[in-house]
Protein backbone atom coordinates (compact mmCIF):
# COMPACT_ATOMS: atom_id res chain seq x y z
CA UNK A 1 0.00 0.00 0.00
CA UNK A 2 1.07 3.58 -0.99
CA UNK A 3 1.90 5.46 2.39
CA UNK A 4 -0.16 8.63 2.43
CA UNK A 5 2.43 11.11 2.24
CA UNK A 6 3.76 9.64 -1.02
CA UNK A 7 3.95 12.49 -3.90
CA UNK A 8 0.73 10.84 -5.76
CA UNK A 9 -1.21 11.79 -3.43
CA UNK A 10 0.18 15.12 -1.93
CA UNK A 11 0.49 16.38 -5.38
CA UNK A 12 -3.62 15.84 -6.04
CA UNK A 13 -4.79 19.25 -5.26
CA UNK A 14 -1.60 20.56 -7.64
CA UNK A 15 -2.99 18.56 -10.59
CA UNK A 16 -6.60 19.85 -9.80
CA UNK A 17 -5.66 23.64 -10.49
CA UNK A 18 -3.44 23.01 -12.98
CA UNK A 19 -6.62 20.68 -14.63
CA UNK A 20 -8.99 23.78 -13.12
CA UNK A 21 -9.22 25.69 -16.47
CA UNK A 22 -10.53 22.41 -18.51
CA UNK A 23 -12.81 21.65 -15.93
CA UNK A 24 -14.63 25.10 -15.64
CA UNK A 25 -14.93 25.31 -19.18
CA UNK A 26 -15.97 22.30 -20.51
CA UNK A 27 -16.41 19.78 -17.35
CA UNK A 28 -13.27 17.88 -17.88
CA UNK A 29 -12.59 17.13 -14.22
CA UNK A 30 -10.55 14.13 -13.93
CA UNK A 31 -6.94 13.87 -14.79
CA UNK A 32 -4.46 11.45 -14.83
CA UNK A 33 -0.89 11.49 -15.86
CA UNK A 34 1.44 7.79 -15.63
CA UNK A 35 5.04 7.27 -16.58
CA UNK A 36 5.59 3.23 -16.48
CA UNK A 37 8.90 1.93 -16.92
CA UNK A 38 10.24 -1.23 -17.88
CA UNK A 39 11.07 -2.76 -14.47
CA UNK A 40 7.36 -2.86 -13.20
CA UNK A 41 7.32 0.97 -11.52
CA UNK A 42 5.55 3.74 -12.29
CA UNK A 43 4.59 7.08 -11.05
CA UNK A 44 1.02 8.82 -11.42
CA UNK A 45 -0.06 12.03 -10.55
CA UNK A 46 -4.02 12.68 -10.83
CA UNK A 47 -6.81 14.99 -9.17
CA UNK A 48 -8.47 11.91 -6.88
CA UNK A 49 -6.73 9.82 -4.59
CA UNK A 50 -9.63 7.63 -3.35
CA UNK A 51 -9.91 6.31 -7.31
CA UNK A 52 -5.94 5.87 -7.11
CA UNK A 53 -5.54 3.80 -3.97
CA UNK A 54 -8.61 1.41 -5.01
CA UNK A 55 -6.59 0.43 -8.13
CA UNK A 56 -3.68 -0.94 -5.22
CA UNK A 57 -6.59 -2.31 -3.03
CA UNK A 58 -8.41 -3.90 -5.70
CA UNK A 59 -5.09 -4.70 -7.73
CA UNK A 60 -6.82 -3.19 -10.82
CA UNK A 61 -5.12 -4.24 -14.50
CA UNK A 62 -3.51 -0.78 -16.28
CA UNK A 63 -4.37 -1.16 -20.05
CA UNK A 64 -1.35 1.01 -20.86
CA UNK A 65 0.51 -2.86 -20.58
CA UNK A 66 -1.46 -4.51 -23.24
CA UNK A 67 -2.75 -2.08 -25.25
CA UNK A 68 -0.93 -0.14 -28.31
CA UNK A 69 0.07 3.46 -28.71
CA UNK A 70 -3.10 5.28 -29.15
CA UNK A 71 -6.72 7.01 -28.32
CA UNK A 72 -9.38 4.69 -25.83
CA UNK A 73 -12.41 5.01 -24.31
CA UNK A 74 -12.33 3.84 -20.86
CA UNK A 75 -14.48 1.29 -21.56
CA UNK A 76 -13.10 -0.29 -24.59
CA UNK A 77 -9.79 -0.76 -22.70
CA UNK A 78 -10.30 -0.98 -19.01
CA UNK A 79 -11.91 -3.66 -16.64
CA UNK A 80 -14.96 -3.89 -15.57
CA UNK A 81 -14.27 -3.18 -11.70
CA UNK A 82 -12.23 -0.23 -12.93
CA UNK A 83 -15.36 0.97 -14.68
CA UNK A 84 -17.59 0.38 -11.93
CA UNK A 85 -15.65 2.20 -9.53
CA UNK A 86 -15.54 5.34 -11.67
CA UNK A 87 -18.95 5.12 -11.72
CA UNK A 88 -19.41 4.68 -8.13
CA UNK A 89 -16.90 7.76 -7.34
CA UNK A 90 -18.87 9.81 -9.85
CA UNK A 91 -15.94 10.06 -11.90
CA UNK A 92 -18.10 9.67 -15.37
CA UNK A 93 -16.53 7.94 -18.64
CA UNK A 94 -13.34 9.06 -19.61
CA UNK A 95 -10.86 8.54 -22.65
CA UNK A 96 -7.13 7.19 -22.69
CA UNK A 97 -4.24 8.24 -24.82
CA UNK A 98 -1.46 5.68 -24.24
CA UNK A 99 1.90 6.50 -25.70
CA UNK A 100 4.62 3.83 -25.96
CA UNK A 101 8.40 5.04 -26.38
CA UNK A 102 11.84 2.87 -25.98
CA UNK A 103 12.13 3.24 -22.05
CA UNK A 104 8.29 3.47 -20.63
CA UNK A 105 4.78 4.27 -21.67
CA UNK A 106 3.05 7.64 -21.15
CA UNK A 107 -0.64 7.25 -20.27
CA UNK A 108 -2.86 10.38 -19.79
CA UNK A 109 -6.22 9.66 -19.45
CA UNK A 110 -9.50 12.17 -18.67
CA UNK A 111 -13.01 12.35 -17.65
CA UNK A 112 -16.07 14.51 -17.83
CA UNK A 113 -18.24 15.44 -15.36
CA UNK A 114 -21.60 12.94 -15.61
CA UNK A 115 -23.93 15.28 -15.74
CA UNK A 116 -22.06 16.90 -18.82
CA UNK A 117 -20.84 13.66 -20.81
CA UNK A 118 -20.32 14.11 -24.21
CA UNK A 119 -18.15 11.90 -26.04
CA UNK A 120 -18.62 13.05 -29.13
CA UNK A 121 -17.20 16.07 -27.67
CA UNK A 122 -14.19 14.49 -26.22
CA UNK A 123 -13.39 13.15 -30.12
CA UNK A 124 -13.98 16.83 -31.48
CA UNK A 125 -11.22 17.44 -29.54
CA UNK A 126 -8.48 14.99 -28.88
CA UNK A 127 -6.04 17.94 -29.79
CA UNK A 128 -7.10 19.98 -27.03
CA UNK A 129 -6.74 17.07 -24.36
CA UNK A 130 -3.27 16.58 -25.77
CA UNK A 131 -2.50 19.47 -25.56
CA UNK A 132 -3.31 19.77 -22.32
CA UNK A 133 -0.55 16.96 -21.22
CA UNK A 134 2.13 19.00 -23.13
CA UNK A 135 0.78 21.84 -20.96
CA UNK A 136 1.14 19.38 -17.61
CA UNK A 137 4.29 18.31 -18.65
CA UNK A 138 5.88 21.75 -18.28
CA UNK A 139 4.31 22.84 -15.77
CA UNK A 140 4.49 19.95 -13.28
CA UNK A 141 8.26 19.27 -13.81
CA UNK A 142 9.35 20.14 -10.14
CA UNK A 143 6.49 17.23 -9.12
CA UNK A 144 7.22 14.82 -12.14
CA UNK A 145 10.53 14.72 -11.08
CA UNK A 146 9.72 14.37 -7.51
CA UNK A 147 7.94 11.54 -8.24
CA UNK A 148 10.12 9.77 -10.54
CA UNK A 149 12.31 9.93 -6.74
CA UNK A 150 9.26 7.82 -5.20
CA UNK A 151 8.86 5.30 -7.58
CA UNK A 152 5.78 2.80 -7.26
CA UNK A 153 6.22 -0.75 -7.98
CA UNK A 154 2.97 -2.70 -9.39
CA UNK A 155 1.82 -6.34 -9.11
CA UNK A 156 1.78 -8.78 -11.14
CA UNK A 157 -1.97 -8.20 -11.73
CA UNK A 158 -2.20 -4.83 -12.58
CA UNK A 159 0.63 -5.32 -15.07
CA UNK A 160 -1.46 -8.50 -16.47
CA UNK A 161 -3.02 -8.73 -19.74
CA UNK A 162 -6.74 -7.73 -20.03
CA UNK A 163 -8.38 -11.38 -21.30
CA UNK A 164 -11.63 -9.75 -21.18
CA UNK A 165 -11.75 -6.62 -23.34
CA UNK A 166 -13.84 -7.94 -26.51
CA UNK A 167 -13.83 -4.16 -27.45
CA UNK A 168 -9.88 -3.66 -26.91
CA UNK A 169 -9.26 -3.21 -30.63
CA UNK A 170 -11.41 0.14 -30.71
CA UNK A 171 -8.71 2.27 -30.80
CA UNK A 172 -9.19 5.77 -31.78
CA UNK A 173 -6.60 7.27 -33.28
CA UNK A 174 -2.45 7.26 -33.57
CA UNK A 175 -3.18 10.51 -34.98
CA UNK A 176 -6.02 12.69 -34.07
CA UNK A 177 -7.27 15.38 -35.86
CA UNK A 178 -10.13 18.42 -34.94
CA UNK A 179 -13.70 16.87 -36.42
CA UNK A 180 -15.36 19.85 -36.19
CA UNK A 181 -14.95 21.14 -39.34
CA UNK A 182 -16.32 21.13 -42.76
CA UNK A 183 -18.72 18.43 -44.43
CA UNK A 184 -18.48 17.05 -40.68
CA UNK A 185 -20.47 19.48 -39.80
CA UNK A 186 -23.38 18.38 -41.38
CA UNK A 187 -23.38 15.15 -39.58
CA UNK A 188 -25.81 14.92 -36.27
CA UNK A 189 -23.38 13.35 -32.97
CA UNK A 190 -24.98 9.82 -33.68
CA UNK A 191 -23.76 10.38 -37.47
CA UNK A 192 -20.54 11.43 -36.76
CA UNK A 193 -20.19 8.48 -34.02
CA UNK A 194 -21.37 6.34 -36.57
CA UNK A 195 -19.18 8.00 -39.39
CA UNK A 196 -15.85 7.61 -36.78
CA UNK A 197 -16.59 3.73 -36.12
CA UNK A 198 -16.80 3.04 -39.72
CA UNK A 199 -13.39 4.53 -40.57
CA UNK A 200 -12.02 2.28 -38.59
CA UNK A 201 -13.10 -0.68 -39.96
CA UNK A 202 -15.88 -1.81 -37.40
CA UNK A 203 -18.46 -4.20 -38.53
CA UNK A 204 -22.40 -3.41 -38.42
CA UNK A 205 -22.62 -5.78 -35.24
CA UNK A 206 -19.72 -4.49 -33.30
CA UNK A 207 -20.75 -0.94 -34.27
CA UNK A 208 -24.43 -1.28 -32.94
CA UNK A 209 -22.91 -3.71 -29.61
CA UNK A 210 -20.85 -0.53 -28.97
CA UNK A 211 -23.25 2.17 -29.32
CA UNK A 212 -26.42 0.07 -28.15
CA UNK A 213 -28.42 0.48 -31.36
CA UNK A 214 -29.78 -2.46 -33.20
CA UNK A 215 -28.14 -3.10 -36.78
CA UNK A 216 -30.48 -1.77 -38.81
CA UNK A 217 -30.52 2.04 -36.72
CA UNK A 218 -26.47 1.20 -37.55
CA UNK A 219 -27.28 0.77 -41.05
CA UNK A 220 -29.99 3.81 -41.42
CA UNK A 221 -26.99 6.12 -40.07
CA UNK A 222 -24.69 4.91 -42.39
CA UNK A 223 -27.21 5.63 -45.20
CA UNK A 224 -27.96 9.26 -43.58
CA UNK A 225 -24.21 9.89 -43.74
CA UNK A 226 -23.78 8.61 -47.30
CA UNK A 227 -26.54 10.86 -48.26
CA UNK A 228 -25.35 13.89 -46.08
CA UNK A 229 -21.87 13.52 -47.45
CA UNK A 230 -22.88 13.05 -51.05
CA UNK A 231 -20.86 9.60 -50.99
CA UNK A 232 -22.49 5.93 -52.45
CA UNK A 233 -20.15 3.77 -50.92
CA UNK A 234 -18.16 3.22 -48.22
CA UNK A 235 -14.95 3.96 -50.11
CA UNK A 236 -15.92 7.31 -50.87
CA UNK A 237 -16.76 8.07 -47.48
CA UNK A 238 -13.04 7.26 -46.35
CA UNK A 239 -11.56 8.77 -49.34
CA UNK A 240 -13.38 12.08 -48.29
CA UNK A 241 -12.09 11.42 -44.49
CA UNK A 242 -8.82 11.49 -46.47
CA UNK A 243 -8.96 14.70 -47.98
CA UNK A 244 -9.77 16.31 -44.91
CA UNK A 245 -7.18 14.98 -43.17
CA UNK A 246 -9.37 13.00 -40.57
CA UNK A 247 -7.46 9.93 -41.14
CA UNK A 248 -3.71 9.54 -42.62
CA UNK A 249 -4.38 5.40 -43.25
CA UNK A 250 -5.52 4.10 -45.94
CA UNK A 251 -8.26 1.12 -45.87
CA UNK A 252 -10.12 -0.08 -48.07
CA UNK A 253 -13.59 -1.49 -47.48
CA UNK A 254 -16.21 -3.50 -50.09
CA UNK A 255 -19.00 -1.10 -51.04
Amino acid sequence: MIPDNHISYQAQEDVKKLLKPLDDKYGIHYFNYTLSFPNNTGITLHTDADFYKSWFTLELPMCQFSHQSGWYFWENCSSSKMIDLAKILGIGKGILHIEHTNDMIITSAFAMRPERQNEVFLLNNLNLLKGFTAHFQEEAKNIINQAKKELISYTPSMIASLENDVLSKQQLSNNPQDWAFGPLEQLSNREQQCFYLMLKGYSMYDMSKLLGLSASSVNMYIARIKHKLKCDSKQALIDLAQRYGIVSYHLTLPC
